[in-house]
């Protein structure tokens, strides 16, 4: 669970990824969260979660953001920081970083899944 960002995902992202950490079968975990009867919501708040994309079941469809809140605010307080210092970082320094968080993200994404697939095949 130290690969999520808990405060970027919703009570039930985090109440699922418990309950799976605890080894509950996907079935299980549908027949304990009502908002997850549907498999596909299932599928989305997991996906999501891997993401580290916040969701709820009464979310719909949509482009994902290209960056999660909480690393929108990394890069925010960034840039602040570099203004403060008097040194502000230019546009393509900026999109260097995004870049980076981005694939940091999505590496975090990976080793959460291997975690999962760990916890169910020991």
């Amino acid at each position: 669970m130290e690969f999520l960002v808990p405060n970027g995902l919703s009570p039930i992202q985090n109440h699922v990824c418990r309950l799976k950490a605890n080894l509950l079968t996907y079935k299980e975990i549908m027949n304990q969260v009502k908002e997850l009867q549907f498999t596909s919501n299932l599928v989305s708040c997991i996906l999501r979660s891997a993401k580290g994309l916040f969701w709820e079941p009464q979310q719909h469809g949509g482009n994902d953001p290209y960056l999660s809140e909480y690393d929108e605010q990394v890069l925010v307080e960034m840039i602040l920081h570099s203004e403060e210092e008097y040194n502000p970082i230019g546009v393509l320094e900026v999109v260097d970083e995004a870049f980076k968080l981005k694939k940091d993200d999505m590496r975090m994404g990976a080793v959460f899944s291997l975690w999962l697939i760990q916890k169910i095949c020991p």
